[in-house]
């Protein structure tokens, strides 16, 4: 396992959670506790994929993958 990887899976993991924690208690006070799952959860997925896509470089394919 390269630094790299441990910096991507553990760094941008880390921030991912920490991004989505934030935003659940922000949204907490506007949006019924029921409905938060809904509204957090496209938001995760966009910020997310642009991660992944502009953020994580790497030449394997493996460095993609759960099993990195």
């Amino acid at each position: 396992m390269s630094k790299q990887f441990y910096k991507d899976a553990l760094g941008w993991g880390f921030l991912l959670w920490l991004i989505g924690y934030v935003i659940g208690i922000v949204l907490f006070v506007f949006v019924p506790p029921s409905m938060l799952g809904w509204v957090i959860m496209p938001i995760g997925i966009l910020i997310t994929l642009w991660v992944l896509f502009k953020k994580v470089k790497s030449e394997s394919f493996q460095h993609y993958s759960v099993r990195g």
